[in-house]
């Protein structure tokens, strides 16, 4: 049932995507005076690799998928075991969980476009709300 419930998420969230979705400016960043048909030399994979920037993100994937997996597959065990619920209950208390922390993400997400767009860091935007 969770399968098919995803893929009528997905179904409507495809959808409204298709019927509102835009393309942001990344088609005019970056554009030089090259030709598009001129192969433009690449940085190599070593320097991509080490940089910084791409070093926190996999760093920052790494734990954001190790706390979704430890959530995922401890956290219904924990309300049976740890705390005594029945596994109907647990799982019931699991989809509570997982249905209040999508929409809080969304909102979350959906509240810092508007300081973006008012010039705020993507810093700064991530984590305070903006002011009416």
């Amino acid at each position: 049932m969770n399968f098919v419930l995803l893929a009528i998420v997905d179904f409507v969230w495809n959808a409204l995507w298709l019927g509102f979705g835009r393309e942001g400016d990344l088609g005019t960043q970056g554009k030089s005076a090259h030709s598009p048909n001129e192969a433009r030399e690449g940085l190599p994979y070593r320097r991509i690799l080490t940089d910084s920037s791409v070093l926190s993100i996999f760093l920052l994937c790494f734990a954001s998928y190790w706390a979704l997996g430890q959530s995922i597959l401890w956290l219904p065990t924990y309300l049976e075991r740890g705390l005594g619920f029945t596994n109907v209950d647990a799982g019931r208390w699991f989809a509570v969980v997982i249905g209040a922390a999508s929409p809080i993400n969304i909102g979350l997400a959906w509240l810092s476009q508007p300081m973006l767009q008012r010039g705020a860091t993507t810093r700064h935007g991530a984590r305070e709300a903006p002011s009416a």
